[in-house]
């Protein structure tokens, strides 16, 4: 055996004679060398689990008083209790191990199932005592300070251990003692029985440098709460003005971490003196329900903030069950306080993370509002870690957890209240605009009523001039018939020509009266539809002269009419027929025997002028200004030869002219004579070639027409014979079911008052038949009449009676808008 073992350590050490290639030995040197590599290391923890067996010689702590604070946490010796029946004397006789060491063996220091011992040496090497503050920052249900005095280990008074209550900027609990430093070498163990299982720094302090801490502490810690407190009671002032729930679940979150603070750090006791009813257990148990009631009021306004609703459920039982089942750990505190804790401050950790990753996903997206969420968490986050970093000895600054759930909240407070601004402002231009449209509709209303007041005054002026002229003007020849007639029953053999004619005078003007009446009651209700088209002046100027010959013969007054033929003007023909109707009969009335009337027209540029004059009486100013107006009571002038007049006319005359786009006006002078004048568009030739390829366009079309009216009948025969069209006639409108059942057609022109059936209830058949070719009315009715009586019922188009060729064109071409030849 002894001769194997020095052939092992030869071979390893390389003493052996070599008989391989140089290949294998280089790796076997190699192979050497990590052997002795992994020996050294077993070696080593071998040397060192002994060392740990052994008693711990802990280094002593130089005291300079120069310094304001020197570390004492490198100068421990640390000790576990598992008995908790130990006490100075004989923790003393026990094993100390350096904190590393410790550390490695037991997870945890000055737990409720175990009290922890700290024992360190002071060396003061000046000549008198020094006084020091010990600051063991961590949390402590009990604390006990005892120092070696003659041999001796003795506890410190109760009045010597100070607790952090007195200052909570420090943190609850978090012990201090006021020691005095004998000179030369001096022994101290202190016993912690806390809450949490970190181990951070325990320092020594000068009295000044204490107190400095203290107040700094005390005043960032103020202004921390103070921050808080500001921020709380803003948001919830910003939600009882908008109400935006949003305000209300992030001021929840304030007040909770408030509230959290406040049962934790004791502020009421220790900073106001106020006595308090909780402590010890239930300090704990409640501080954690309001740590607990920050997450869930941070869940609810993060989901807000995301728009995270109902249907996502999976991302809100995510957030939820941390939360869940760090509640559901509440009855485990009374027995396991331990594992509460660690419950308390391990599981709402997820739902922090929870949220942070949310709140990028979504920023990722172009959220804004996550965006600002994001970073307003990551604010707290780095916070907590700096809090993490704190616990392990490494502490830039006091509080920085609180102070990261700080500056989130100023960064949401911020950004929510540029948002309620910003609604704010919305909310006010809307307003500003609703005031403004409810403005706008208030004046709009205004206008309207003021346009239906003067409709009204208007329709009240039209009342009464036609109730004042059927009183006067229609009573007074109805009267006077009444009486002719009554004689020529009585005495029909005196009958003398004179009677008869002033009986066919008086009734054909009293015809004329009753059409310019009626003519003029529809004109202001809007029962009179433009229907303009190109016609040639000459012939129509020429036909209502003609009309006009054999009064102005018995007369003795020359008619004359003298314009260019082929002038072509856009107008509505029968409006244009009624305006020289009536010029054309005034310049008679009161033209003298052996006078004269010309009608003549000329065309400049865009507008033709057609010209009445005469060598009647003429007018005077006051009279010039009174014509075409309704507003001035219109009185008829008695004409030359005593003719009657309604004063209608000219007003009549004057609305056609406006409604085709022209003028009208006068220019007379008293004794000379008169000349009434108006414009109308003028119009380009019509194509006669394009007219011939229309009508041939329409020939051999199939046409049904309902007409009672034989004169209407031979009218529309005529005109639908001229195009080539065949033509069906029936009477009613049971006829035109039959026929429509039992025969195919084009176009229906359908007339609306007819015996058995009326139009509109034939139309009304066939729409609900499915029949698909258009109808047309062919009425007297006008298009709002028309609407009035049809209802619900839809014609294809209008042509008033008696049926024109022109009308019949536009008709067929508005039906038939695709159709080809």
């Amino acid at each position: 055996m002894r001769k194997e073992s020095r052939f092992f350590w030869a071979y390893l050490l390389g003493c052996r004679k070599r008989s391989v290639t140089n290949t294998n030995g280089g790796l076997l040197r190699l192979t050497r060398c990590l052997i002795l590599l992994l020996l050294g290391l077993s070696s080593t923890f071998y040397t060192t689990a002994w060392a740990q067996e052994s008693p711990y010689q802990w280094p002593v702590l130089q005291m300079d008083p120069r310094l304001p604070k020197q570390n004492v946490g490198a100068y421990l010796g640390l000790f576990a209790d598992l008995s908790m029946k130990l006490d100075g004397p004989q923790a003393a006789a026990e094993v100390f191990m350096a904190p590393a060491d410790y550390f490695k063996q037991f997870s945890e220091f000055g737990t409720p199932e175990k009290n922890g011992w700290a024992r360190f040496r002071v060396n003061n090497s000046f000549n008198e005592s020094i006084d020091q503050v010990l600051y063991w920052e961590d949390w402590a249900f009990e604390a006990e300070l005892w120092q070696l005095h003659e041999g001796q280990w003795k506890r410190k008074e109760l009045k010597d251990f100070q607790s952090a209550e007195s200052y909570p900027s420090l943190g609850t609990n978090f012990p201090y003692f006021k020691l005095s430093l004998p000179p030369g070498k001096s022994d101290w163990m202190i016993r912690i029985k806390g809450v949490t299982n970190h181990f951070r720094e325990v320092s020594l302090y000068s009295p000044l440098a204490f107190e400095k801490k203290v107040s700094s502490e005390l005043a960032s810690y103020a202004l921390l709460f103070g921050i808080l407190a500001v921020m709380g009671l803003y948001n919830l002032s910003l939600y009882r003005s908008f109400k935006n729930p949003e305000l209300l679940y992030f001021s929840g979150y304030i007040w909770s971490f408030c509230s959290f603070l406040v049962v934790r750090d004791r502020i009421f006791e220790s900073w106001f003196g106020l006595p308090i009813w909780y402590g010890g257990m239930t300090s704990f148990l409640l501080s954690s329900g309001f740590f607990l009631g920050t997450f869930y009021f941070q869940i609810k306004y993060s989901w807000l903030m995301l728009g995270i609703g109902p249907k996502r459920w999976i991302i809100r039982w995510s957030m939820y069950l941390p939360l869940l089942a760090s509640v559901a750990t509440v009855p485990i505190g009374f027995y396991d306080i331990e594992f509460f804790s660690e419950a308390v401050n391990t599981l709402p950790t997820l739902i922090v993370f929870g949220l942070f990753f949310y709140a990028l996903y979504f920023a990722l997206r172009r959220s804004a509002q996550a965006f600002w969420l994001l970073i307003s968490f990551t604010s707290a986050l780095v916070g907590g870690i700096l809090e993490m970093l704190s616990l392990a000895g490494q502490s830039w600054f006091s509080h920085p957890w609180q102070w990261g759930v700080t500056l989130e909240v100023l960064i949401l407070s911020g950004y929510l209240n540029r948002r309620i601004l910003a609604l704010r402002q919305e909310k006010e231009i809307a307003q500003t605009m609703r005031l403004a449209e409810s403005r706008k509709h208030a004046a709009e209303l205004e206008d309207k009523i003021a346009q239906k007041t003067r409709d009204l005054r208007q329709a009240n002026e039209t009342k009464d001039k036609f109730f004042s002229i059927v009183a006067h003007d229609l009573r007074g020849p109805i009267g006077s018939l009444s009486v002719l007639f009554n004689e020529v029953i009585e005495q029909p053999d005196q009958i003398s020509p004179d009677l008869l004619k002033t009986m066919q005078d008086t009734t054909r003007n009293t015809f004329y009266f009753l059409e310019e009446l009626l003519s003029w009651a529809r004109s202001q209700q809007g029962g009179i539809d433009l229907n303009p088209k190109v016609f040639d002046l000459d012939p129509a100027a020429r036909e209502i002269a003609n009309l006009f010959a054999t009064q102005a013969s018995t007369k003795g007054i020359a008619l004359s009419v003298s314009g260019k033929s082929e002038t072509w003007v856009l107008a509505d023909l029968p409006m244009v027929n009624t305006v020289l109707r009536n010029l054309i009969n005034n310049a008679l009335k009161f033209t003298q025997s052996g006078g004269s009337v010309e009608v003549g027209w000329n065309q400049t540029g865009a507008k033709v002028r057609i010209e009445i004059n005469d060598t009647g009486v003429g007018l005077d100013e006051h009279k010039k200004n009174s014509l075409f107006r309704l507003d001035v009571k219109a009185t008829s002038s008695i004409g030359t030869h005593s003719e009657q007049g309604t004063g209608l006319g000219l007003i009549l005359a004057k609305e056609f002219v406006t409604q085709n786009g022209g003028e009208i006006g006068v220019e007379s002078q008293v004794g000379k004579g008169s000349q009434f004048w108006f414009t109308l568009p003028a119009s380009a030739a019509p194509d006669q070639k394009q007219r011939l390829t229309a009508l041939a366009k329409w020939a051999k079309l199939k046409i049904l027409v309902a007409e009672d009216n034989e004169l209407h009948k031979k009218t529309s025969a005529k005109v639908l014979g001229d195009i080539g069209c065949d033509v069906v006639f029936v009477n009613n409108g049971v006829k035109v079911l039959e026929e429509v059942n039992t025969n195919s057609f084009d176009l229906v022109l359908m007339d609306i008052d007819m015996p058995e059936m009326s139009g509109i209830e034939a139309t009304t058949h066939l729409r609900q038949r499915g029949f698909a070719s258009p109808i047309v009315a062919l009425t007297a009715y006008n298009q709002r009449e028309l609407a009035r009586l049809a209802g619900e019922v839809t014609f294809d188009g209008l042509i008033n009676k008696p049926l024109e060729l022109d009308s019949l064109l536009q008709v067929l071409d508005h039906c038939f808008p695709t159709f080809k030849v």
